[in-house]
């Protein structure tokens, strides 16, 4: 099972690092692959907690090479069991704003299941892809951002989905929730 974790690559406060270094945690407990945007904040304390318990993590980066990876993402490439990057052949491999949101795409896709913790404008794309894609999603309540919305945005667009969406405000309760879910729906 490889599960996503987006959400704030910069400005979280000591508490949500530690809130995601927990996320991380969990999901290498329970023997799935963590994935991410490859980015700052959040996702990479959850990287960092995943690697503390000998977790497999793989990145979809944003950039079309290792040699820009640390550089124009800010992360370290030896955290990542597995890097995924831009086509060379993409279009718009130039413009980062555009491959930023490529990254989502493919980072959202890849996983069985996506966790929510805080996040901004580029979360909620996540969040958007998920939910459009019907991946099963889990949502970190009280750690603010975007996910405080989310219950409002969902209630006034009522668009269907296949989506099955946790909320839950502990980390290991939520893990919990997407592992059960994905194995009763294997």
């Amino acid at each position: 099972m490889i599960i996503g974790v987006f959400g704030s690559a910069i400005g979280a406060s000591p508490l949500l690092e530690q809130q995601a270094e927990l996320l991380g945690q969990c999901i290498a407990e329970a023997g799935a692959t963590l994935i991410t945007g490859a980015c700052q904040g959040l996702p990479y304390a959850a990287v960092k907690g995943a690697k503390k318990y000998n977790g497999s993590t793989i990145g979809c980066t944003a950039v079309t090479h290792e040699q820009l990876h640390e550089s124009m993402m800010g992360t370290s490439v030896s955290d990542y069991d597995q890097l995924i990057f831009i086509p060379d052949d993409f279009t718009h491999h130039h413009q980062h704003q555009v491959c930023l949101k490529y990254r989502n795409v493919v980072a959202v896709s890849r996983c069985d299941a996506a966790v929510f913790i805080s996040g901004r404008w580029g979360s909620l794309n996540e969040f958007t892809i998920a939910y459009d894609i019907g991946k099963p999603i889990g949502v970190l309540t009280g750690s603010g951002g975007m996910t405080e919305f989310l219950p409002s945005l969902l209630e006034a667009f009522q668009k269907p989905s296949n989506s099955r969406l946790f909320f839950n405000e502990q980390p290991p309760i939520l893990i919990q929730q997407l592992v059960e879910n994905h194995q009763t729906n294997e």
